[in-house]
C-alpha cells in the first residue's frame, strides 16, 4: 500500500477529524508475530511538497512493533522521513514521530493469502506532542517545521488510522493490494512486492536543520567573499557563489545539526580586467575645419593630446578614456588654417625670440650675447662648415662662445626658419 493510498484511506485523527480507533480486539490472535523494527519503501506524498524549493515530497514509515505478552494488540512507535527525492536517498528533510502508547496495531482476524497466513490489521498512528507545523496553503495541508518547510498532508500530523492486511515472510513484510477491499474496507489480496524491510535497528532521525539568510563568508589570499544561505536539511550541502566589485568566488556549506560550516577549498579571487581605450583615428570639428588624429591603445581614466595631421591644418583635441571603454572629447578641438610662413628675417628673428638675446647692431647686450653684427665679422673671412650654427642654435652650446653662458636650445626655429635666420645673421655689415 503507497503512502498515497493510505492517507486517501485513513480516518482523521486528534484534531477532532476522526478520534481514536475503536477496532475490536481479538484476544486469540497474537500480535507479537510482527514485533521488529521496519523501514517501508520510498512514496510519493500525495500533494506534498518541499515548500521552499516547490520539488514533489516524498517519505519512508520507519516504525517499531512492541509487544511483551500475548495480545492482540501492539504498540506502535515511529516516524514519517520526507525527502525531496523519489529514492529517499541522503538525509531526510524533516520527520513526523508517533507517540509510543498512542498508536497501536490492531490484529483484526486471520485470512488465507498467497504464501501463507495474514491478518487484517488496522494501524493507529497518533503524532508526538511537540509536533510544529502551522496552516497549509489549503484546508487539507499543513506545512512541517519551522525552518525548512514541507507541504504534507494535514492527516499526518494530526494522527491517522487505516485498514490494511499484512504478511510477514521472512524479514520481509507485505501489505494490501489497494485494487480490492472488502465490505469492512480491507484489502482482499496481498500485493505482489515487499512493502517494508524488517531491520535489526532504525535509520537514526534527521537533526535539525540549518535557517536560510545567514551569512557565510570565505576567503582566498587576500580577497574576501559571502553569500546568503538557503534552509537546508542536515547532512546536506550548498553551493556558494559570489561576484562584486571585480572579485568572484564559489565555495560549498554544509549543514550539521542546525550549524553552518564553509567547507575549506572554495575560490575567492579578483576578475578585474583592465579598461582599455582602442587606438582609433578621430576627427573634430572647429568652424568650418575638419583636423583628424589618432589616439593611441588607453587604460580607462587617462587623457591624451591629438594633434592634427591633416594638411593645410593645425590644431589638437584632448580626449579621455571612459570606464566603458569609450572615448569622449575633454573640451572644444581647436583647428584652424596656419598663418603664412615668414620670409623676412628681421621678422623671423622677432617670433623666435631670437632678438630676447641679441641685438642686430653694436657689440650685444652683453660679452655673452653678442649682436648678430659681431657675429658675422667673427665668420666673415672664415665661413663655418655647412650645418654647424643651425646646430647650435636649435640644440644649444655647452660652452660659451661668447662669453661664460653656453647658448640655450632653441627648437621653435625649424630648418626653413634657419635657411633663412643664418644666411641674414651672417650678412650684418661691418
Amino acid at each position: 500500500m503507497t503512502i498515497a493510498t493510505l492517507v486517501m484511506g485513513c480516518g482523521g485523527g486528534s484534531d477532532g477529524n476522526g478520534g481514536n480507533s475503536t477496532a475490536p480486539q481479538s484476544p486469540s490472535l497474537d500480535a507479537r508475530l510482527y514485533n521488529g523494527n521496519y523501514v517501508s519503501t520510498c512514496s510519493a506524498i500525495p500533494d506534498g511538497s518541499n515548500y521552499e524549493t516547490g520539488n514533489p515530497l516524498y517519505a519512508k514509515l520507519v516504525f517499531t512493533v512492541g509487544l511483551q505478552s500475548a495480545s492482540s494488540v501492539a504498540s506502535l512507535s515511529g516516524r514519517f522521513d520526507f525527502y525531496d527525492d523519489n529514492a529517499c536517498s541522503g538525509s531526510a528533510l524533516g520527520t513526523v514521530t508517533y507517540n509510543v502508547g498512542s498508536s497501536n496495531l490492531y490484529l483484526i482476524a486471520e485470512t488465507a493469502v498467497a504464501g501463507g497466513t495474514g491478518h487484517k490489521v488496522i494501524l493507529e498512528f497518533m503524532p508526538a506532542g511537540n509536533t510544529s507545523y502551522s496552516a497549509g496553503p489549503t484546508a487539507d495541508t499543513v506545512l512541517l517545521g519551522n525552518v525548512l518547510r514541507l507541504k504534507i498532508p494535514r492527516i499526518l500530523a494530526t494522527g491517522f488510522y487505516t485498514s490494511d492486511l499484512w504478511h510477514l515472510r521472512g524479514n520481509e513484510l507485505y501489505d494490501g493490494d489497494e485494487n480490492a477491499y472488502d465490505n469492512d474496507g480491507f484489502p482482499v489480496n496481498l500485493s505482489s512486492t515487499v512493502w517494508a524491510n524488517q531491520v535489526p535497528s532504525l535509520p537514526q532521525a534527521p537533526a535539525e536543520p540549518c535557517v536560510g539568510a545567514v551569512t557565510l563568508g570565505w576567503s582566498s589570499a587576500s580577497y574576501s567573499c559571502h553569500a546568503s544561505s538557503v534552509p537546508t536539511a542536515s547532512g546536506r550541502s550548498i553551493a556558494l557563489t559570489y561576484a562584486f566589485g571585480g572579485v568572484s568566488g564559489a565555495a560549498t556549506a554544509t549543514c550539521q545539526n542546525s550549524s553552518w560550516t564553509v567547507q575549506a577549498g572554495g575560490t575567492c579571487n579578483t576578475t578585474y580586467v583592465p579598461v582599455t581605450c582602442p587606438a582609433q583615428s578621430i576627427d573634430w570639428t572647429s568652424g568650418s575645419n575638419t583636423c583628424s588624429g589618432t589616439v593611441p591603445l588607453t587604460g580607462a581614466g587617462n587623457t591624451v593630446s591629438v594633434t592634427n595631421t591633416t594638411p593645410g591644418l593645425q590644431g589638437a583635441q584632448y580626449m579621455s578614456c571612459q570606464n566603458s571603454g569609450n572615448w569622449i572629447p575633454v573640451v572644444a578641438g581647436l583647428c584652424n588654417t596656419p598663418p603664412p610662413p615668414i620670409t623676412d628675417p628681421v621678422q623671423l628673428a622677432q617670433a623666435k625670440n631670437c632678438i630676447a638675446c641679441h641685438a642686430v647692431t653694436g657689440t650685444g647686450y652683453s660679452a655673452s650675447l653678442p649682436s648678430f653684427e659681431r657675429i658675422a665679422d667673427r665668420y666673415r673671412n672664415n665661413p663655418p662648415a655647412a650645418g654647424v650654427l643651425e646646430s647650435r642654435v636649435k640644440s644649444g652650446s655647452n660652452s660659451g662662445f661668447y662669453g661664460s653662458f653656453p647658448m640655450p636650445a632653441n627648437p621653435q626655429a625649424s630648418d626653413s626658419d634657419l635657411a633663412i635666420l643664418i644666411p641674414w645673421i651672417l650678412s650684418q655689415p661691418q
